[in-house]
């Protein structure tokens, strides 16, 4: 598969599509970084491609590249602004590499359209942990709970906040 990418890039390196799928195949031979280079180019051919602005900040994301996948995910935010699910992950990718405060800002414009949801508290709770602001932490872990009161690590959250309260 590798060879066969490799020669339709050699005929048309203007193939946004060709870089993508290559991109797959690296990553299917452990090669995570070239694959990185073929959606970096992938976007540069086709910057109005949601898709792959997201797989880009996936693979910069898993490689632990913060200001890349960040760089991505805005840029797939302005293409799809009201996409609550990109929103998310933007918010799980600033939660994996503590920038807490900007965690909370799209967590609390998920909540207030999706207040029902366990998680995003869950998530937001974290937030404030790693801001060491216990008592809004389990403000939401106290609301986690209440949502879903069935839920295990709604309440060992809860349990562990308390604990770093005394």
């Amino acid at each position: 598969a590798l060879n066969s990418f490799n020669k339709a890039i050699s005929i048309n390196s203007k193939s946004a599509e060709f870089y993508k799928h290559r991109a797959l195949v690296y990553n299917q031979l452990g090669r995570p970084r070239d694959a990185l280079q073929d959606l970096t180019k992938a976007t540069e051919l086709d910057p109005l491609e949601y898709g792959l602005w997201m797989k880009l900040a996936e693979q910069a994301n898993a490689l632990g590249m913060y200001s890349q996948a960040m760089q991505a995910i805005n840029k797939a935010t302005l293409l799809r602004p009201n996409n609550f699910d990109l929103i998310q992950r933007r918010a799980t990718i600033n939660l994996k590499f503590h920038y807490y405060t900007e965690a909370i800002q799209d967590l609390d414009k998920l909540i207030k359209v999706s207040a029902q949801d366990d998680d995003l508290y869950r998530m937001r709770a974290q937030a404030y942990i790693g801001l060491k602001q216990y008592k809004n932490a389990l403000n939401d872990q106290n609301q986690a709970a209440k949502l879903n009161p069935t839920s295990f690590s709604n309440f060992a959250e809860r349990a562990k906040t308390y604990r770093l309260l005394g």
